[in-house]
């Protein structure tokens, strides 16, 4: 067993107090926190904590100071990970650490986020934040401006900070700063009431309400009488325009509909899926709608999941709620899905979505667990903004230009989001075989077109690549790259100090910054990832 004080930390006794809906920031006091390794696989990696789990290890700290339960006590990680396999996390508080770990996609047990790396879709960027975020009964999981749970069980107190990562699965995860503090509002009412929409304790057949937008998370606890069919409309116009949840009792069965002029067409399974509706058991339903993405749970189990990637979805912003076909049931409760401004950040940061176009030198080490050859990593900086992957990276090793116009349509079809920037760094697989110069630029500008028609607000910053022993194609590379950008000057940018030829290569033939004379080792990710934050913000 390893102790660590892991001096990034804050451990913040202070109120946190939001007036009229608005966020306000908060001066963190350095401070430390004692952790301890409970497998011996964790070292300090360019300032951050990292563990780096395998096969047959688990890892994890708890923090050595207990904290009683307070109504709004949050502890919030700020971190990025990675695994390629199934790995599970456990994250937020604890009392001791446990390796009774149940896999899900994402849970939550204890006072803890539990899901599975790599299978829940708003954690696999890097860096995250996430949160836990206790109530007077159970507690909130709140991460990037979004509530990703609901907890009304457990009271346990005297609870510490806690990380988690399964036994038996590799995973890099590095953690960068753990806060602590209490949420309050001003008015001496909680936090989650600047959440909170609306609630019914008891509510009756049928009973109505509205989201405050159509993105929401709606819980209803459901105690089934026989053959009853309970309808969950949301996004509701009227009763011909919604979608529909419905947990039919006898056929043990739960379904989503799409609902349009009358017309009902099932979503995200077909024949339903298999959930047991024991009569007079109360059974706690949950729906998540956000933007095209609808979830539905049961006990918080995941049942059915719809997403449309390139449409948005029927309704979308429409706030009805009707709840009908039941004749007992309690806390049918609306909150708030975005909660941004709703959190306080120890930075006032500027967030950064980007999409990442490049080969191997882009992919980094994408199917290993050394997050030390990801240049996304060290674009994130606590100073200077946090660079979000949305949508995830189209890298491969091995790619070259002509690859990627060859799939470009499908291959944007497949990736919803809104990046703010696109990072395209292709062509160190060019110069080994060099295309003339007419296809080149056609296959260049046609990904470059494809990628401004899917995203019209992206700006698409390149970079002149390098590769050692291919110094003249490399400059001929970049001749062709400057009429490119000048043709494209509105969406396409070349910032001088993008240039491989010159960093990357650093006057020693990349015996610095490379590992190979190809690709970046961990300092040239960081000296790549400095060139493009540059680039981008500046500085």
């Amino acid at each position: 067993m390893n102790g660590f004080i892991f001096k990034s930390a804050r451990n913040i006794g202070f109120i946190y107090n939001s007036v009229n809906n608005q966020s306000e920031t908060f001066a963190s006091a350095p401070s430390s926190l004692t952790i301890t390794d409970a497998s011996t696989i964790s070292s300090i990696s360019n300032g951050r904590l990292k563990w780096v789990g395998d096969t047959g290890a688990q890892s994890g700290f708890l923090g050595t100071t207990s904290y009683t339960r307070i109504n709004g006590r949050a502890v919030r990680f700020s971190y990025a990970h990675k695994s390629v396999y199934t790995g599970i996390h456990r994250i937020g508080w604890g009392t001791t650490l446990s390796s009774a770990v149940t896999a899900a996609a994402i849970t939550s047990n204890g006072y803890q986020l539990q899901f599975t790396t790599g299978n829940h879709r708003e954690l696999k960027r890097a860096p995250n934040e996430i949160w836990s975020i206790l109530r007077s009964s159970g507690h909130f999981i709140c991460s990037n401006d979004k509530l990703l749970f609901v907890s009304n069980t457990g009271t346990d107190t005297n609870l510490k900070p806690l990380l988690w990562i399964a036994g038996s699965q590799r995973c890099d995860f590095h953690l960068d700063a753990v806060d602590i503090m209490t949420l309050t509002k001003n008015d001496g009412n909680n936090w989650e009431d600047l959440i909170k929409v609306s609630t019914a304790a008891t509510p009756t057949s049928p009973q109505s309400s509205t989201t405050s937008n159509g993105n929401s998370y709606i819980e209803f606890t459901w105690t089934p009488a026989a053959s009853q069919v309970l309808n969950i409309q949301f996004r509701r116009t009227d009763s011909n325009n919604s979608w529909v949840l419905k947990c039919d009792q006898s056929a043990s069965k739960i379904y989503l509909y799409e609902r349009v002029g009358g017309v009902e067409t099932e979503r995200g399974a077909t024949g339903g899926v298999t959930q047991t509706f024991s009569t007079s058991t109360p059974y706690r339903i949950e729906i998540v709608a956000d933007d095209r993405l609808i979830t539905s749970s049961v006990e918080s189990v995941k049942k059915i999941e719809y997403e449309n990637a390139t449409t948005n979805l029927t309704n979308q912003t429409a706030t009805g709620v009707l709840v009908s076909g039941f004749t007992t049931a309690s806390n049918f409760i609306i909150w708030k899905r975005d909660i941004t401004g709703l959190l306080p950040q120890t930075q006032n940061y500027t967030d950064y979505d980007v999409f990442f176009v490049g080969d191997s030198k882009t992919a980094g080490n994408i199917n290993t667990t050394d997050m030390s050859a990801e240049t996304l990593w060290y674009l994130s900086d606590r100073d200077r903004g946090r660079f979000w992957e949305n949508p995830i990276r189209m890298a491969t090793s091995g790619a070259n230009t002509q690859g990627w116009y060859n799939v470009i349509t499908s291959e944007l079809a497949s990736r919803s989001g809104d990046p703010k920037y696109c990072i395209y760094n292709l062509g160190a697989n060019d110069v080994t075989s060099m295309p003339t110069e007419s296809n080149w630029k056609l296959y260049t500008t046609t990904i470059l077109d494809a990628i401004h028609t899917k995203w019209p607000n992206c700006q698409i910053y390149m970079m002149k690549v390098w590769r050692i022993t291919y110094n003249t194609e490399c400059d001929t590379l970049a001749g062709w790259l400057d009429d490119v950008v000048a043709s494209r000057s509105s969406f396409v940018n070349f910032v001088s100090n993008c240039d491989e030829r010159v960093f990357l290569k650093n006057g020693d033939d990349g015996a610095t910054y490379t590992v190979d004379g190809v690709h970046p080792n961990a300092l040239g990710q960081i000296e790549t990832a400095k060139q493009w934050r540059i680039a981008i913000t500046g500085s």
